[in-house]
C-alpha cells in the first residue's frame, strides 16, 4: 500500500510520466502459494544479531504463508556495496553542482562533510563502478528469472546514536554508512 502511494507519475517530475500503472490486487489474501522467494544466507547473516533474527522470523512467516524459500547465490557482495557507494556518492556530487555555493550553508554539516570527502572520487572511479554495475544488473536479472524476489535485510544494523557534536560540526562514518547500505 505504501508503494502504491509513492509510485506512479508525479505531474511535477517529467521523469516519472511514463511509469506503468500500479496495482496491489490481492495484497490482503495472505496466501503466497506459488511465490518463490530467494534467500542469500551470507547476505542475510552479514548483519547484527537482532536484524538477523527479525529476517529469519520474516522468512519463516513467508514460508508459513505458502512461499517457497530458495537459497540463492549473490556473488561479490562486498564489491556490489562499494559500487553502490561510488555510484550514489558520484551522482550526489553531480546533482549538487549547480547552485551549491548558494545552498551550501542550508545543508547539514554531515552532508557537507560527505560531499567534501566524495569530491575526491574521479570520473574513472565512476566509470569503473558503472561497468561493474552493468554486470551486477545482468546477474540480478538472471536471478530474478528464477525467483520472484530476494529477501534481504533492509539494513545490517540499526542507526547509531548521533554523536553530541554531529549537528554542529558534521559526522562522517563511512564504515557505518556502508554497513547501513
Amino acid at each position: 500500500i505504501g508503494y502504491l502511494v509513492l509510485a506512479g507519475p508525479d505531474p511535477d517530475d517529467p521523469h516519472t510520466h511514463h511509469q506503468p500503472p500500479q496495482s496491489v490486487d490481492g495484497w490482503d489474501a495472505g496466501n503466497l502459494d506459488g511465490v518463490r522467494l530467494g534467500v542469500c544466507t551470507p547476505w542475510l547473516e552479514h548483519a547484527d544479531p537482532p536484524v538477523v533474527a527479525a529476517c529469519r522470523s520474516a522468512v519463516d512467516a513467508f514460508r508459513d504463508a505458502g512461499a517457497s524459500i530458495v537459497e540463492v547465490d549473490v556473488p561479490e557482495l562486498a564489491l556490489l556495496r562499494t559500487v553502490h557507494m561510488v555510484t550514489i556518492a558520484s551522482e550526489m556530487q553531480a546533482s549538487q553542482l549547480s547552485g551549491w555555493a548558494e545552498r551550501r550553508k542550508r545543508i547539514g554539516h554531515d552532508i557537507r562533510l560527505n560531499m567534501a570527502i566524495t569530491r575526491h572520487a574521479t570520473s574513472g572511479d565512476y566509470i569503473h563502478a558503472q561497468r561493474h554495475r552493468t554486470r551486477f544488473c545482468r546477474q540480478w536479472a538472471e536471478l530474478l528469472g528464477r525467483v520472484d524476489a530476494v529477501l534481504i535485510p533492509a539494513t545490517a544494523c540499526t542507526a547509531p546514536p548521533l554523536r553530541p557534536a554531529a549537528l554542529r560540526t558534521g559526522d562522517s562514518d563511512l564504515a557505518t554508512g556502508d554497513r547501513i547500505m
